[in-house]
C-alpha cells in the first residue's frame, strides 16, 4: 500500500467512526424536539390522543411535528456516510462482502432520509389545508404516518442486515473486534422481530446505539494502533 492510499484509508476510517458516532447520538435527535415542542406548550404525548386531536396539534405546532423526522434525517444521512467509508476501508480485504454491505446500507439510509422528510412535508401540508378541509388534513396526517412508520421499518431491517455484514467482513479482515459480529447478528434478528412485534423497539434501538458505539470506538482505536505501528515500522527501518 503506498502512502496516499494509507491515508485514504485512514481519512475513511475516521469519517466511518464520526458517522457511527452520529448513529449511535439518536435519542438526542428524539428527545431534544420533544423537548423543545413542551417548552412552547406541545402536548407531551401527541401520539395518546385521538387522529383529529393529533391532526389539531399538528396543526398548532407544525414544528414539533415535522421535528419527528430529524432523527430519520440524521441516522439516514450517517447511516449512508458509513456505509460508503466502510467500503472504501474494507474493500480491499472483503471486497465481495463490502460491495453487498455498501449497496445494503445506501439503500437502508436513502429509505431513511425519505422517512425523514415525510413529518416535514406532511406538517406543512396540514397547516395550509387544516382549517378549511379537515378531512383531507386529517387523510394527509394518517396517509404520513402510515407511509413514515413502512419506511422506517424496512429502514431499520435493512440497517439490522448491514451491521451483520459490515462487523463479519470488518472482523474477518482484522479491521473490527471479533465479538462485533455476534452483536451484528442480535441486531438483524432484532429488527425482523421487530416487525413482527413492534413492543420490541427498546431492545432493537438499544442493540443498534451499542453496536454504533462500538463501531465507532473501535474504529478510532484502530486507526491509533496502525499509525503507532507505523511509526514503530520507521523507526525500525532508520
Amino acid at each position: 500500500m503506498t502512502v496516499s492510499e494509507a491515508g485514504v484509508t485512514e481519512d475513511n476510517r475516521r469519517i466511518a467512526a464520526f458517522a457511527a458516532f452520529g448513529i449511535a447520538a439518536l435519542p438526542v435527535y428524539i428527545f431534544l424536539p420533544r423537548i423543545v415542542g413542551l417548552a412552547f406548550g406541545a402536548p407531551d404525548n401527541p401520539s395518546g390522543l385521538s387522529r383529529d386531536a393529533q391532526v389539531a396539534v399538528s396543526a398548532a405546532y407544525p414544528y414539533a411535528y415535522g421535528s419527528l423526522g430529524l432523527a430519520n434525517l440524521i441516522v439516514g444521512a450517517s447511516f449512508m456516510v458509513l456505509a460508503l467509508a466502510l467500503h472504501a476501508h474494507l474493500r480491499a480485504t472483503a471486497p465481495f462482502a463490502a460491495r453487498v454491505a455498501t449497496a445494503v446500507g445506501a439503500i437502508g439510509g436513502a429509505l431513511s432520509l425519505t422517512a425523514g422528510f415525510m413529518p416535514l412535508t406532511v406538517a406543512k401540508g396540514i397547516v395550509r389545508i387544516d382549517a378549511e378541509y379537515h378531512a383531507a388534513a386529517l387523510a394527509l396526517f394518517v396517509t404520513g404516518q402510515t407511509v413514515t412508520g413502512s419506511l422506517s421499518t424496512a429502514s431499520s431491517v435493512l440497517f439490522g442486515t448491514f451491521a451483520f455484514l459490515a462487523s463479519v467482513s470488518g472482523a474477518r479482515a482484522g479491521l473490527l473486534p471479533r465479538a462485533l459480529p455476534y452483536l451484528g447478528a442480535v441486531i438483524a434478528i432484532a429488527n425482523v422481530v421487530n416487525v413482527l412485534v413492534p413492543a420490541a423497539w427498546p431492545v432493537t434501538i438499544l442493540t443498534m446505539l451499542v453496536w454504533a458505539a462500538w463501531l465507532g470506538v473501535a474504529l478510532l482505536r484502530g486507526g491509533r494502533r496502525g499509525a503507532a505501528a507505523q511509526g514503530a515500522t520507521s523507526t525500525a527501518g532508520v
